[in-house]
């Protein structure tokens, strides 16, 4: 077993209050009769940064689902309606939510399923570990299939579908060319194209790939890149106080920095938490690592590095370590940052 040469510590789990108009899934009928906004429901939930974005495009989302219980509980602290904790590999959870929708209108279902099955960066690994460890396929792969079946027993005006590129690419193709197909022959009509999210404000490299439905004849084209949105690292991290690797602080003093990031970051946020931050810490920085941090630039590579402060091969990880530019975009942002952070060291601190 692999071991990391610094403790992996997690901050305390907070639990927050139900939104005062949530619900339960059997009362979703009842609560979208009291709205007058185009409804939408959100699968495979998350936190919700997808429901706050249907949300702000002026849509109520009444039902969102996602399996894992803390992003299901965080769902129903922040929007209305049902945020329900339900796996939707289970044709029982499915056939309720199912239940529960008979007769409501919907404008649009949306969602993301799984996108490690599909990812480039984990295909590797996972193959390792069928091939040589007896690890069954990853059941996420067939998650698209649920996300349709709910389109079509909902019969809503809109569908919204987004995931990783490599579902449309290479081995994975197929699975986009069925999602389409399907689609069609469920009576809709179906626009797909790959959006990079710095084309509309977010100073990040990151693709994603999207597929937008509509069941009526809709006139719908694509949003184009925003040249006053364009941003680089610094107008989302430069206001953030510096902080030491290892520092486990959860409450810091914050001076608001004027700025378009920072007033949208900040929205909403009570009055007495407006000069507060919190999660505001980083994981602890090995001795090794520090000394390798202190040397580089954004234009280091791994393998400028000295020999001694080498932990990897360096023909095959020239990349491994990245300090990032606050005049550039950030790097895609991973699933296991909070574990390997050296493609994220920070622009002018000695810590990931």
């Amino acid at each position: 077993m692999s071991r990391y040469g610094v403790p992996f510590v997690k901050g305390p789990e907070v639990r927050l209050d139900p939104h005062p108009r949530s619900c339960e899934l059997s009362g979703v009928a009842a609560f979208a009769k009291t709205l007058n906004k185009p409804l939408a429901i959100d699968l495979f939930c998350g936190a919700g940064g997808l429901s706050y974005g249907l949300h702000l495009a002026g849509f109520e989302v009444i039902l969102a689902v996602d399996k894992e219980r803390e992003a299901a509980e965080t769902h129903r602290a922040h929007f209305p309606g049902a945020s329900l904790n339900g796996d939707l590999s289970d044709p029982s959870v499915m056939e309720s939510i199912c239940n529960a929708l008979k007769g409501v209108p919907l404008d649009l279902v949306a969602g993301g399923p799984p996108c490690q099955p599909y990812s480039q960066a984990a295909f590797s690994k996972v193959r390792h570990l069928e091939e040589h460890h007896g690890k069954k396929p990853d059941p996420r792969r067939d998650l698209w299939k649920s996300f349709l079946y709910i389109v079509k027993e909902t019969r809503p005006r809109a569908v919204l579908i987004e995931n990783v590129p490599d579902m449309a690419f290479g081995r994975d193709g197929i699975v986009l060319r069925r999602l389409v197909c399907d689609l069609e022959d469920a009576g809709y009509t179906v626009h797909t194209r790959v959006l990079c999210s710095d084309a509309y404000g977010v100073p990040q490299h990151r693709q994603r790939l999207f597929s937008v439905a509509f069941r009526e004849d809709v006139v719908f084209s694509w949003p184009g890149r925003d040249q006053q949105a364009e941003r680089k690292l610094k107008d989302a991290i430069a206001d953030l106080p510096p902080v030491a690797g290892g520092d486990k602080q959860e409450v810091r003093p914050y001076v608001a920095v004027p700025g378009p990031l920072q007033r949208y970051f900040r929205e909403g946020v009570p009055e007495e938490d407006q000069h507060v931050i919190y999660d505001h810490h980083t994981r602890a920085v090995r001795v090794d690592d520090l000394e390798a941090f202190k040397l580089m630039t954004s234009k280091t590579t791994y393998r400028d590095l000295p020999d001694h402060l080498k932990r990897y091969r360096d023909d095959i990880f020239e990349d491994k370590y990245k300090r990032l530019d606050m005049d550039s975009l950030s790097r895609t942002i991973t699933a296991h940052i909070s574990q390997d952070g050296y493609w994220y060291i920070h622009p002018t601190q000695h810590r990931p």
